[in-house]
């Protein structure tokens, strides 16, 4: 029988090592896009799919982040979609609930344009006039090639947007958001 020698399995180990050492950083990266990805693309689905319902179902539909059945500024917590029929932000027995979603933001965080507004409202004809903002998700890292926004124009759509220019550099319609610079 022949076995390996203490050299080859030396050898063998700082191969491993080393091509493991240049991975790990790159599948760490790949992940935190993968996150960011996730987040971004579930508001801006979360969003779509309460103006459609605006559309479909011809009320007032409310979108926003609660907590105890009232709306609040912190994105990061599950977001409810409902017809704020008397329009006190907080989710009443008689009002129609039809949806909740949790948006996974483990590596990041939100930052919403008109933050003294905690919810967003599309119209029945899908309209965002009052409530039209930016959305901005920044990752933690400061990796601002991975930040994106989401934009909700006074016609009710939706889109989602680089943070960054060509050349690096945040596009200055965001003011007052802005991410850690790199």
């Amino acid at each position: 029988m022949k076995g390996l020698t203490l050299i080859e399995v030396m050898i063998s180990v700082a191969i491993l090592c080393i091509t493991l050492s240049t991975a790990v950083p790159s599948v760490g990266y790949l992940i935190e896009r993968y996150e960011a990805y996730i987040a971004v693309s579930t508001l801006a689905r979360t969003l779509k799919r309460s103006r459609s319902l605006a559309l479909q179902q011809q009320v007032d539909i409310t979108v926003c982040p609660t907590k105890d059945d009232q709306c609040s500024n912190e994105w990061s917590l599950p977001i409810t979609i409902f017809a704020d029929t008397n329009n006190n932000q907080i989710i009443d027995v008689d009002e129609n609930l039809y949806f909740h979603t949790e948006i996974s933001a483990s590596t990041g965080y939100w930052q919403k344009k008109r933050f003294n507004s905690p919810f967003m409202k599309f119209s029945p004809e899908g309209h965002a006039f009052s409530t039209a903002t930016t959305f901005l998700y920044c990752p933690y890292s400061a990796k601002n090639t991975l930040a994106k926004q989401v934009v909700i124009n006074f016609q009710g759509r939706i889109r989602i947007h680089n943070y960054l220019s060509r050349s690096n550099i945040p596009y200055a319609n965001l003011a007052p958001l802005s991410c850690y610079l790199d």
